[in-house]
């Protein structure tokens, strides 16, 4: 029997390509929250995980947003009660989570607001093009504030300098698509 000499490949530590993106948990609602439901331990290893595995980009719904969202919405002139002590706790979780992913040089790619907007936002600008949008037949249509609505992109500018005054500008961000299975009303 014959050998070849064959020189070590080391393909596990040299990824191919520069960017390697994960989806990474859900903090949002709905049945699939694992995210949210999630301690600083779990996080810790779910990040070990992505770095051991080489991803390098991660696209993230952390805790934290709803805090964000209270200054938005007072900044907009919209009603909202004062920042609950569980919100303050997962805005606390969100630091940590950030700080991890800046250590392990990941990164993070924050989802913004999609444009459903509530009653009330509807009752403070009325004059903003809107239309209705549901979820299959499973829920009642709600208010959507139109992508071409100059309103649209002032609600974004003032979500991410909230959003980088409370968790820093090192993260890039992303609009939410709508659903593919919504049903809209114009």
């Amino acid at each position: 029997r014959r050998s070849v000499s064959v020189p070590r490949l080391a393909r596990g530590e040299e990824p191919r390509f520069a960017e390697r993106f994960v989806i990474g948990p859900c903090g949002c609602g709905g049945p699939y929250n694992f995210g949210a439901q999630w301690g600083w331990r779990r996080w810790r290893q779910y990040l070990d995980w992505v770095a051991k595995t080489k991803f390098n980009t991660v696209l993230c719904t952390s805790p934290g947003a709803e805090v964000v969202q209270h200054r938005v919405d007072r900044r907009m002139n919209l009603p909202t009660g004062p920042e609950t002590p569980q919100e303050r706790a997962r805005c606390a979780l969100a630091h940590r989570i950030l700080d991890s992913m800046r250590q392990l040089d990941l990164v993070r790619i924050t989802p913004i607001p999609g444009p459903s907007v509530s009653d009330a936002f509807h009752e403070a600008y009325p004059g903003a093009r809107y239309f209705k949008q549901g979820w299959l037949d499973l829920t009642a249509p709600g208010w959507t504030l139109h992508p071409a609505d100059p309103l649209f992109a002032e609600r974004i500018r003032i979500f991410i300098e909230e959003y980088a005054k409370e968790y820093g500008t090192d993260h890039c961000y992303y609009g939410p698509d709508p659903f593919p299975e919504a049903r809209f009303e114009t």
